[in-house]
């Protein structure tokens, strides 16, 4: 686990200055001072679109009697991470300090700017030590309820910048919400379903699986229903399977009302072991998983096909 430490008392001691001023009375003078609601359109549920296709959900919400934003940014394929902005009445500038695995980032709102409605800007240095500096632009769109998001980065002190990102924020309606709730609910079943098999737990898998679920393997008959799933991938017959590392990766998924569909590639190592035989495989594939919303509301999985791309002996 990595700590973070902040060296600067006089700068710990400013923040929770700022984001706890007048909790002991259960007021916040932050509601009524302007300054501190300049960030206010970038507050809410979103999805997070690059080059029309979406890559994130995000959650901006106040915190600490509204004298702060939290977000919380979840890509859909890798590490997410946070930031809390404020506004320090002392530099009167608003800040923001975003953690990532990997990466610190403490931005300052510069002194003066006409482009965009928030702009922050961060100070980093190369690994060989040498200086460049990173710009966010919101843009604040109140008609299509979108917040544009521009990453800009300099190599010579601002004098010129290059855009290494452009995103866009759109505002989740009721009914994407619901998309996206059953969006994060199937990523996470597969994660289950991937972790089950790393540890072999059998019934945790099978408590993934609809009751008529049916499984295509590639070079097989359909194995229909769990009982007979639960025979192939559980045989009673003294084998043993090891699963050495399983990996996977969504490369799609789209939600169809009661049905959801998913194509993923994996990356599966395993070992086969009966009596004196004793085999290892490495095994890549891509395949499609289709999930069947149940009564209760809850996703089980209802289908798996899957295709061997290539089967190494080990």
């Amino acid at each position: 686990m990595k700590i973070i430490y902040i060296k600067s008392l006089p700068t710990l001691i400013l923040i929770l200055g700022i984001l706890s001023s007048n909790h002991l009375t259960g007021q916040s003078t932050c509601d009524s001072l302007p300054e501190y609601r300049a960030f206010d359109f970038w507050v809410g549920e979103w999805d997070v679109y690059l080059n029309d296709e979406k890559i994130a959900e995000s959650t901006i919400s106040h915190t600490s009697g509204n004298c702060g934003i939290i977000e919380n940014y979840r890509p859909l394929n890798r590490a997410g991470g946070n930031s809390i902005s404020y506004y320090d009445p002392a530099a009167k500038k608003w800040k923001q300090d975003w953690v990532t695995v990997g990466q610190v980032s403490h931005y300052v709102e510069p002194d003066d700017y006409t482009e965009g409605d928030m702009q922050l800007i961060a100070r980093h240095h190369t690994k060989e030590g040498d200086p460049f500096l990173l710009r966010m632009i919101y843009y604040a769109d109140e008609v299509n309820n979108t917040v544009r998001q521009l990453m800009d980065r300099s190599d010579n002190e601002g004098k010129t910048w290059k855009t290494i990102f452009d995103g866009l924020y759109k505002a989740k309606t009721s009914e994407n919400k619901s998309s996206g709730q059953a969006e994060s609910t199937i990523r996470q079943i597969q994660k289950d379903f991937v972790n089950g098999w790393k540890t072999m737990d059998e019934e945790k898998i099978m408590a993934l699986m609809d009751k008529n679920a049916r499984l295509h393997p590639d070079g097989i008959n359909p194995i229909t229903g769990n009982a007979d799933i639960r025979e192939y991938w559980f045989p009673k017959d003294g084998s043993k399977t090891i699963i050495n590392e399983y990996n996977t990766e969504i490369l799609s998924l789209n939600i169809l009302d009661t049905l959801a569909v998913s194509t993923q590639k994996s990356m599966l190592d395993w070992t086969y072991e009966k009596d004196t035989i004793r085999f290892s495989r490495l095994q890549k594939g891509i395949g499609s998983m289709i999930y069947k919303k149940q009564p209760d509301n809850s996703w089980k999985i209802w289908r798996s096909i899957w295709m061997n791309l290539s089967m190494e002996k080990k």
